[in-house]
């Protein structure tokens, strides 16, 4: 029984290449996926119209369309929080030059107060 459930998965991808010509936007599905194996980002992950055309062709039934999905989600969930850090980073720099301006126009005060002091003391 357990082979019969094992039949409709997928299997390595043999790179027969079937599925670069089924692309209707010339992107290159085995690199994406290999690129998607590896761990590496493609940019091109973007320019998918999730057409489903390289997932139909494949004979080793690699659900292609699948990964660029749960791909892409994750490089947007990254470009995201990159985002996120990148904010708070400005927001943190502009806080700390906020507190300089502040803390050199308290010493300015602190200075103009002292010198009134001493000119009554005179």
């Amino acid at each position: 029984m357990s082979d019969l459930a094992g039949a409709h998965d997928a299997l390595a991808c043999i790179r027969c290449g079937r599925c670069a010509p089924a692309c209707p936007v010339a992107l290159l599905p085995d690199r994406l996926h290999e690129a998607i194996e590896t761990g590496r980002e493609d940019a091109s992950l973007t320019a998918c119209v999730e057409c489903r055309a390289c997932t139909s062709v494949c004979p080793s039934r690699i659900d292609l369309l699948g990964e660029f999905r749960r791909a892409r989600r994750e490089l947007f969930a990254a470009q995201a929080k990159r985002a996120a850090a990148d904010k708070a980073r400005e927001r943190t720099d502009a806080r700390v030059q906020r507190l300089a301006r502040q803390a050199a126009t308290n010493s300015d005060r602190r200075r103009q107060r002292l010198s009134r002091l001493r000119s009554w003391e005179e």
